[in-house]
């Protein structure tokens, strides 16, 4: 018989746990003021000047459906590069067609990361085509955006001449959901975006999950059985924190939006804690 004290031991290792600090909370940025959205939004559309801003922003809103059919209407390059950046793009005007009349975009964003270092010539710029009213009406950041260039329609006959605008964003694929976001200010689109949840949250329905703590680890318990592990909470959690930066960068100030952000991250704190204590029993 084998000797137990001389021979080695069979038992795997454990595996290292890895440690992930994450904030119990992510702070909401109040922005000064709405001076600088509406120093903006003034310039571009002088006629709203004495309207306030929710008004406005709840007038644009009812025209949500056109806006987008106008974004997906018009053909533009994903990226361009910084050597070829203009300050006006030059798009071809879709074929007209019955039902749904879209409203074309003033403006297309170039969309670079924040970088201290200056641009390669062939670095690629993303290009985001906007409502400029939109961007304006919802963001309190000073944004440089020029006002619409006008054309004689003779001199480019089926086309759109959009200004080119440069704006540096920390996350081009958390700006894509606050975008929607502006134009709709639907909070099951955003989280639904965010995370795979298994129903869509309405307004009403964040408000409740955020008073309930039942509710809240339902949810959670989801979306640690969905994908067990903690690697894709993890993708979940990354997610959270780009929007919520992207949301600070422009200055956005929406209680709807910050109410959907808050229980976000309230969800993914609470469901790497759940997969946390199955991974210590199961090791245990």
């Amino acid at each position: 018989m084998e000797d137990p004290s001389q021979s080695p031991d069979r038992r795997q290792p454990a595996a290292p746990t890895t440690v992930v600090q994450l904030p119990r909370t992510l702070e909401r940025q109040w922005p000064s003021s709405d001076l600088a959205a509406r120093v903006t939004l003034d310039a571009l559309a002088p006629d709203l000047a004495a309207l306030p801003l929710p008004f406005i922003r709840m007038q644009l809103v009812l025209c949500a459906r056109q806006m987008l059919a106008g974004l997906q209407a018009l053909a533009l390059p994903s990226t361009i590069s910084h050597r070829h950046l203009r300050s006006t793009l030059t798009v071809p005007m879709p074929r007209e067609q019955g039902g749904l009349q879209p409203l074309y975009p003033t403006h297309v964003l170039a969309v670079s990361p924040p970088s201290t270092n200056a641009p390669s010539p062939d670095a690629p710029v993303a290009l985001i085509p906007m409502h400029g009213v939109v961007l304006a009406a919802n963001c309190t950041a000073p944004l440089l955006l020029l006002a619409p260039t006008v054309t004689d329609p003779a001199s480019a006959p089926g086309t759109l001449v959009l200004p080119v605008c440069p704006v540096t964003l920390p996350s081009l694929h958390a700006f894509l959901i606050v975008r929607a976001f502006m134009y709709t200010h639907r909070v099951d689109a955003l989280l639904n975006a965010l995370l795979p949840l298994p129903v869509r949250l309405t307004h009403a329905a964040v408000h409740a999950a955020l008073a309930s703590a039942e509710d809240r680890v339902r949810i959670a318990a989801h979306l640690t059985g969905a994908h067990p592990g903690i690697r894709h909470l993890l993708l979940y959690a990354g997610r959270v924190r780009e929007l919520w930066h992207t949301v600070c960068w422009l200055g956005m100030d929406h209680g709807r939006l910050w109410d959907a952000i808050n229980l976000a991250w309230e969800l993914v704190i609470l469901a790497l804690n759940l997969a946390a204590g199955t991974h210590e029993r199961e090791q245990g």
